[in-house]
């Protein structure tokens, strides 16, 4: 049976976000029952959310295959996934978001290709339908994304930053290779694992209608956008 470490990173999640993440699992367990799950959770130094009480009932729920990850300062979701995929000892690795903000079947087609053989899966969005959840600076962000992608990059996909990534071994090796923090890591991950020429398949993947995308500040932009010179290099030149 397949083994599967399912990634949450978890800073400042709502109140009682547990019992609705072990509901979303208990529906990809029901519906794959020939994989085995395991969850790690990482804390990324958040201030609430991670309550003893909490972890407790993820132990419980997920039948002891819980590992909790806590470092006391937030240090962005890229750094805080690559602690969960060092510690992680599974065949395959998927990551997400806590609030699970794609449909199931999204979540089922990236495991099936990784049953398949691919050793990447990037699920891809469907552009007139995530950004109508986005608002109008993250939908400037998007489309920057999307024409860096396309243009400078040359990735086999404009959509890099959808909360969803799974892979086997070899994807995992390169997603430690990865060194961006924040927002952008993303796509460092997907500019290496193309240059490594590994087996990268593309499936789609759709929100679900009520989730609402986090706003994001010009500073934040403004500091992403210092990495971009640093993922040109990594994509043509080493």
């Amino acid at each position: 049976m397949p083994l599967l470490d399912l990634i949450l990173p978890a800073y400042k999640p709502c109140i009682g976000w547990h019992k609705y993440a072990l509901r979303r699992l208990h529906e990809l367990q029901t519906a794959r029952p020939e994989w085995v799950v395991r969850l790690i959770v990482v804390s990324d130094g958040s201030p609430c959310g991670h309550e003893p009480e909490v972890l407790a009932a993820f132990a419980e729920g997920m039948q002891g295959r819980f590992t909790h990850i806590h470092y006391p300062d937030n240090r962005g979701k890229g750094y805080a996934l690559r602690q969960a995929v060092a510690a992680s000892s599974a065949d395959y690795i998927l990551y997400t978001d806590w609030d699970f903000p794609f449909t199931t079947e999204s979540y089922l087609s990236a495991l099936d290709s990784l049953k398949d053989g691919a050793s990447v899966v990037l699920p891809v969005r469907k552009v007139s339908e995530y950004r109508q959840h986005l608002n109008l600076r993250r939908r400037f962000f998007s489309l920057g994304s999307h024409l860096i992608n396309y243009l400078l990059l040359g990735l086999p996909s404009k959509d890099t930053q959808g909360g969803i990534k799974a892979f086997d071994q070899r994807g995992r090796a390169v997603f430690l290779q990865t060194s961006i923090d924040r927002f952008l890591f993303d796509t460092e991950f997907i500019v290496l694992a193309t240059r490594a020429q590994i087996d990268l398949r593309q499936t789609s993947c759709h929100v679900r209608p009520e989730i609402v995308m986090n706003s994001m500040s010009w500073s934040t932009l403004c500091q992403e956008l210092r990495y971009i010179p640093r993922l040109f290099l990594k994509r043509w030149f080493y």
